[in-house]
């Protein structure tokens, strides 16, 4: 990847983050997690496991939100599992409350 694209990805995933922020600050499930999800995408092509990490987190509590209880699961050990992987302490204790 390049350097221009490296920096338009991670404009995109951050643009995406923001929208699942702002969708999720309303209470808007639907357009969050989409929002969300694009967001990981972007963060996965980086290769940036702690924005990974947040982010599949915040897939999991909205699908909770949703009573979508097997991809809450889902996306909640993948944040569990990232966490883990990279050491991230912070994300392993707020992420392990969650279950």
């Amino acid at each position: 990847m390049e350097i221009n694209d490296t920096a338009n990805t991670k404009r995109l995933g951050e643009t995406y983050e923001e929208a699942g922020f702002k969708a999720g600050d309303m209470q808007d499930r639907k357009v969050a997690i989409p929002n969300f999800l694009k967001a990981l995408h972007y963060y996965q092509q980086l290769g940036n496991k702690k924005k990974e990490q947040i982010i599949s987190k915040n897939i999991a509590l909205g699908y909770y939100q949703q009573n979508n209880y097997p991809k809450y699961l889902e996306y909640i050990q993948r944040s569990l599992d990232i966490a883990k992987e990279i050491q991230y302490e912070y994300g392993i204790r707020f992420t392990t409350a969650s279950l």
